[in-house]
């Protein structure tokens, strides 16, 4: 059993580079492969407008997997009678349900038994996961068990689709830079900070401030130190990945978000950014000096289970008082903070 959960886990690790169907059949066949199950599948729950949503609940199959060729297809599970009673229960319970019959399901042979597992977090359902199995099934706890670690699996993966789906809304856009703006940050960032934990990598959050940008404006009028500004963000947004994220959290101050790195790509990263600026060749004058722009980067990183962040806005404010520590150094350095 043990040695079942291990390889469930680490093989249904999610993956931002795939797309929501890709994590999710990637998830659906190493399910089925640590099982006697001969179909597994998602069921989602359709989202619709507040009145439609008064009616009568909509689902729909996202994903499948089969152990071998199977007589029926995906279409005649939901419309199989017995079955969609039985999802339609589940949703409305919140919790676990098992269909049992003496001979094959009518319409799904050769399956005679099916766990369903609610897709949920509490009073938030999105679904419902479904394992079945045929006659040679003999009721095992440990089905059940897998069902709800996949299931809690799955719920984090839509969670974070969203994420990325509230991102493209207009207003939680930056119009100058395009980055996420502030308002993005606090809708979303507890929801980052705990998926850090779901996935069981750390997460490094960088405060970064333009320097002199003041003096920018003041020396070279405000055009010029909006394109640096612009330039920055398109900087800043050339290496990430797309698990990360960029936010101008306003003026001249920048959030990156960064997901499983290391301290040493934390200070390429800030070396990288302040060469590629130089190319800009805005300098500001200063007790009779030229100074090429940069920027000033304080980081924190949270470990899961490792140090005393408890939440998203902490992290922030320890990420904030590292940009001050680099500051009262030097700029155009960075401070990082484990």
């Amino acid at each position: 059993v043990a040695k079942t959960y291990f390889s469930l886990l680490a093989n249904i690790r999610f993956d931002l580079s795939r797309t929501l169907l890709e994590n999710v059949n990637n998830t659906l066949q190493v399910f089925l492969s640590l099982t006697n199950a001969q179909y597994v599948a998602l069921i989602l729950l359709e989202t619709g407008t507040e009145e439609e949503e008064e009616e009568e609940e909509e689902v729909s199959l996202i994903g499948s997997c089969k152990a071998k060729e199977l007589p029926f297809t995906d279409a005649q599970i939901l419309e199989t009678e017995s079955v969609s009673e039985y999802i339609l229960s589940t949703l409305e319970s919140n919790h676990s349900e098992f269909q049992d019959s003496e001979k094959n399901i009518q319409g799904l042979a050769p399956l005679k038994s099916i766990i369903y597992t609610p897709i949920a977090q509490g009073s938030d359902i999105k679904g419902v996961l479904i394992q079945a199995f045929d006659m040679s099934y003999s009721n095992n706890i440990h089905n059940f068990n897998l069902s709800l670690m996949v299931a809690y699996h799955i719920y984090t993966i839509l969670q974070n689709e969203n994420l990325y789906k509230q991102a493209k809304d207009a207003s939680f856009i930056d119009g100058l830079t395009g980055c996420y703006n502030k308002k993005y940050l606090l809708n979303n960032m507890q929801s980052i900070f705990n998926n850090t934990y779901n996935y069981g990598t750390n997460l490094a959050c960088l405060f970064i401030d333009a320097d002199y940008f003041k003096q920018v404006n003041d020396q070279h009028g405000h055009k010029v130190g909006d394109k640096v500004l612009s330039k920055l963000a398109t900087i800043l947004r050339s290496h990430i990945r797309q698990s990360d994220f960029v936010i101008r959290f306003g003026g001249d101050e920048f959030i990156v978000l960064l997901n499983s790195v290391s301290i040493e790509k934390l200070e390429e990263f800030c070396q990288t950014v302040n060469k590629e600026l130089l190319s800009l060749y805005v300098f500001i004058v200063k007790d009779g000096q030229r100074i090429p722009f940069s920027v000033t980067m304080g980081a924190k990183i949270y470990y899961p289970l490792r140090n005393n962040i408890s939440s998203g806005e902490e992290l922030l404010q320890a990420a904030d008082k590292a940009l001050y520590q680099a500051k009262s150094k030097q700029k155009g350095t960075i401070h990082i903070e484990e």
